[in-house]
This record gives C-alpha cells, structure tokens and sequence, in this order.
C-alpha cells in the first residue's frame, strides 16, 4: 500500500479545478474512491510482473540495471520484456515456458524408460 494516503478532505483540497456538480451529487466520492484505489494498488503490477518473470520456469533471466528479461523466451519468440510488455502476453509466455519445461521433462523420461 501507499505510504500515506490522502483523506477525503485533503484530497478534495488539493483539486482546485474540480468542480461540485448538482446534478451528479456522487461525482466527488467516485472520484475520490478512484484515487483512493490508485494509490492502494500502487506496486502491486510490479511485483506480480516480478513474480511471472522469477517463476515461469527458464534459467536465462536478466534483472541487473534493473531489467527483468529472460533470454530463453526471447529465442522461442515469446514476450521476454517482463517489466514492460502487456500483462497478457506475459502470462502467455509464462504459460508457454511451463508447458515446454514439463514437456522436455516428459521426453526425458520417455527416453530413459525406452533406453533401458
């Protein structure tokens, strides 16, 4: 969460340009609940990117300078950008990533259990 977040009467303060409309008398709480849940949820689309980009399964991430990419996904042609890229596609890569990696898991065995 925020490190502190406006009360109602102070953020109704510090928004010299909103204007009090009679005709749409709730206009000032959904304002106010829009900031509200903006400043809330500050953060948490970063660690979610952070959580796909360290559990999707590769070895090939990079996260110095602050980057979070991941070579392997980038040479199978998957989003690899997991700071900027749409949250979709993430979880499409993350998904892609994991089924691969059971995959390769799965063909290992089939050639152990047929070599033996």
């Amino acid at each position: 969460m925020a490190d502190k977040i406006m009360s109602a009467k102070e953020w109704w303060s510090s928004q010299p340009n909103l204007q009090f409309d009679p005709n749409y008398p709730f206009g000032f709480a959904d304002a106010y609940a829009r900031y509200y849940h903006a400043e809330a949820s500050k953060g948490l689309e970063q660690k979610y990117r952070e959580l796909l980009w360290r559990t999707h399964g590769h070895d090939g991430l990079y996260g110095d300078d602050g980057q979070m990419t991941c070579s392997d996904c980038l040479v199978a042609g998957w989003a690899c950008d997991y700071r900027n890229d749409a949250l979709s596609d993430l979880e499409l890569s993350r998904h892609a990533a994991l089924l691969h990696r059971v995959n390769v898991a799965v063909l290992a065995a089939h050639k152990e259990a047929v070599g033996k």
